[in-house]
Formats: C-alpha cells, sequence, structure tokens
C-alpha cells in the first residue's frame, strides 16, 4: 500500500474517531463506543504502520494485529446492529 494511501486513510479514520467518540460520549451508547473503539484500533494499526512497521510480536506485526482487531469489532458491532434492526421490525409487526 503506498505511503500517500496509508495517509489518506489515517486522516479518514482520525475524522470518524471523533465524530463517533463525541457520540458515544453524548449518548453513552454501547453501539457508539464500539465503532470508537473499531477506530481508535484503525488509527492505532495506520500510525504503527507508518511510524514502526517494524515492530512485531512473534513473526506477526502489531500494526495487523490491530487492524485485525480492528475488523473483530467490526464484525461483531455490524452483526448487532442487524440483530437489533431485525428485532425492532419485528416487534412492530
Amino acid at each position: 500500500m503506498p505511503v500517500w494511501l496509508i495517509w489518506f486513510l489515517l486522516i479518514v479514520f482520525v475524522a470518524h474517531l471523533a465524530v463517533f467518540a463525541r457520540l458515544a460520549l453524548r449518548h453513552r451508547n454501547l453501539r457508539y463506543s464500539l465503532v470508537t473503539l473499531t477506530f481508535v484500533l484503525l488509527v492505532a494499526s495506520f500510525s504503527l504502520r507508518l511510524g514502526a512497521p517494524e515492530w512485531t510480536i512473534g513473526r506477526m506485526p502489531v500494526h495487523w494485529m490491530l487492524r485485525y482487531a480492528a475488523w473483530a469489532i467490526a464484525a461483531i458491532t455490524i452483526s448487532w446492529l442487524i440483530h437489533l434492526k431485525v428485532a425492532a421490525r419485528r416487534a412492530k409487526q
């Protein structure tokens, strides 16, 4: 991945982090907190990729571990939100 793209994605993730952190603090809602955690992990991952890509645990770069964790939290959050939407739609019927 080119360095310019890493910088671009980092800026996008920081902007999203700021918005969702504000929402999480304002609403004290778990869904915003989980999304905020996802963006914290992505910002940390891409920052490490730029600043310390050689950091590893075992043979795996730390920035990949953080990225995998972000993917996992995102998958959990998305599936949970789908479940909530389906349950709300069923409750209306």
